[in-house]
């Protein structure tokens, strides 16, 4: 298997997702989706629960938004209550509209963004609540942003006042409030509850978290209710112990939250809508019900995976060896994961082949499966292991910058040619700031690199 193998988030969800934030903001309904590709990402979310996106009929109508790297500098997006949609150069993303929300950075390019104060919108609860706000946190809260030590097996005890300022809690341990997560790339404790919760809707949807969580008490439909609340990338997830318990996890209109904070209620400039069928019960693609997910030691059964390039997005919350071997029907194995600790990362393997998963884990584990994806450039960063989306590779020999801020291993393979084609590019321990030649398969098409690393990383043509 060699290179076909050697490089990964899940999807499934059982729990009704209802907002308890901002009602829609006063403005005509959507005439339609954007984009055919946008209303496949709706139909697939809605397909796994109700509400996922939120309807067509709160969302607004597609927009240009200026981005750097798109052509012609501006790409289509849409917004729907729970999350943003956006068309680049072919490719369709969702925004960390979480993070530039409580950041204050308009994102308008892979690196480049706009600075705006954070809003004096409510994260949780009736729209007349005084808080606590986005301001708020990006204030007096701004230390739950700060990089936490792992505690798995602790609980949350924050408290957040309306205004933002931080307490400790007297209230003692409970299950849902447990750490079962600790998210390495950014650096938080994640509580059982909103662990479980982003294990069914996804890390793609979620995000890592970029907040410890917190409890407020903020106002629901006129009552007075204590809930816990955690920042993550992309959303905000809150828990109302008191709420039935097909609702005591939400999802927070966050689409709705960002556009009220970038646009206002001013009109908008619309994008013309492409002609669209009527929407048709679908099923998700077979590769999105692919999820593996258990405790401890653990052999699974045969997994078939339809012909392509699938990215497999890993996770354990366990103390000690994490280590996943896979095996294909001809008794090849390749060594996906040997870590220690909690683990959340990527890697990638080629379809149209059945593989069984060995597992070691003292701790809960997942294994998701999600066809890869494209991006306009070579250019990648992140930190942890990861596997980017295929690229067009540039013609001849190209000289790429890395650097590397972790104490382990770096190493960056590009693969071509639907994972058929691997080079090893860096292994190095330790950091790195260098550059190096590149040279890309006279006959490839599409590449695209794998990495492993214990801290931030970059790749960027020179």
């Amino acid at each position: 298997m060699g290179g076909m193998m050697r490089r990964f988030n899940l999807v499934g969800i059982g729990v009704l997702l209802v907002a308890m934030c901002l009602p829609a903001i006063p403005a005509r309904a959507a005439s339609g989706f954007a984009s055919p590709q946008f209303q496949a990402q709706w139909q697939q979310g809605e397909g796994i629960t109700p509400n996922f996106w939120g309807p067509l009929s709160l969302a607004k109508d597609g927009q240009q938004e200026p981005y750097k790297e798109a052509q012609g500098g501006n790409r289509l997006v849409q917004y729907f209550d729970k999350g943003r949609m956006e068309l680049t150069n072919g490719t369709v993303t969702n925004g960390l509209l979480a993070t530039e929300i409580v950041k204050g950075q308009i994102q308008v390019g892979d690196a480049t963004f706009q600075s705006s104060i954070p809003p004096a919108i409510p994260v949780a609860g009736d729209p007349d609540n005084p808080g606590p706000t986005y301001a708020s946190l990006a204030g007096k809260g701004k230390g739950l942003f700060d990089a936490a030590p792992q505690q798995t097996g602790n609980y949350a005890q924050a408290v957040l006042s309306p205004s933002g300022d931080i307490s400790v809690s007297n209230a003692g341990p409970s299950d849902p409030a447990t750490f079962a997560a600790y998210d390495g790339p950014t650096k938080h404790n994640v509580p059982k509850t909103f662990a479980d919760y982003r294990a069914k809707a996804g890390l793609q949807t979620i995000g890592y978290g970029i907040s410890e969580p917190f409890t407020t008490t903020v106002k629901v439909g006129g009552q007075q209710k204590q809930v816990m609340v955690q920042v993550f990338e992309r959303r905000v997830l809150t828990y109302t112990a008191s709420n039935d318990p097909a609702f005591r996890v939400e999802m927070g209109n966050i689409g709705q939250h960002y556009y009220q904070w970038r646009y206002g209620t001013a009109p908008l400039q619309t994008a013309p809508t492409q002609p669209i069928p009527p929407i048709q019960p679908t099923q998700p693609p077979p590769s999105s019900a692919i999820q593996l997910s258990g405790t401890g030691q653990t052999a699974t059964k045969p997994i078939a995976l339809p012909a392509g390039v699938y990215v497999l997005t890993l996770t354990h919350n366990g103390r000690r060896n994490f280590i996943v071997n896979v095996f294909d029907s001809k008794g090849s194995s390749d060594l996906l994961v040997n870590e220690v600790g909690g683990f959340s990362g990527k890697k990638w393997l080629v379809g149209d082949a059945t593989y069984t998963f060995d597992i070691q884990a003292d701790g809960a584990w997942s294994i998701a499966f999600t066809p890869i994806g494209t991006q306009g450039s070579p250019s990648f960063s992140g930190s942890s292991f990861d596997v980017s989306g295929t690229f067009t590779p540039p013609s001849g020999p190209t000289a790429f910058a890395f650097t590397h801020t972790g104490k382990r291993n770096f190493i960056v393979e590009l693969n071509c040619n639907g994972g058929t084609s691997t080079d090893l590019i860096q292994n190095e321990i330790g950091q790195v700031s260098g550059s190096r030649i590149v040279r890309f398969p006279s006959d490839a098409t599409r590449c695209f690199w794998s990495v492993e690393a214990d801290g931030s990383w970059t790749i960027k043509p020179l």
